[in-house]
């Protein structure tokens, strides 16, 4: 192979590892500013990052439930799909009994009305 045309396929190799090296760095910072709390630019999570690191799974479901009748049970559960359906991270929901503050799928406080 001639050295001319060696020259010209490396340099296409490095110019496409480079795009995907800012691709990539790119994608990270989205990812970092998604679970910087101290940032509110980034609401909505990239599509990189997994649903499990911010819906909340059945077991907290359950705890939320715990000692809530049916109806509230429903509107709690409905408003967590809501606030999911709408890929929030940081949320609050509430019923007539109390209110509940949720972040990346877990209960961070609650209190009672």
């Amino acid at each position: 192979m001639e050295p001319t045309l060696t020259q010209v396929i490396e340099m296409a190799i490095a110019l496409l590892m480079a795009i995907v090296a800012f691709w990539q760095n790119r994608q990270k910072g989205q990812v970092v500013a998604f679970f910087d709390p101290e940032n509110d630019r980034v609401t909505s999570p990239p599509s990189s990052v997994p649903p499990r690191s911010w819906k909340m799974d059945d077991a907290t479901k359950k705890w939320l439930c715990a000692g809530h009748s049916p109806e509230e049970q429903a509107s709690l559960l409905q408003q967590v799909a809501d606030a999911e359906a709408q890929q929030k991270s940081s949320y609050f929901i509430s019923v007539p009994s109390g209110y509940y503050e949720i972040e990346y799928g877990l209960i961070k406080g609650s209190g009672k009305a």
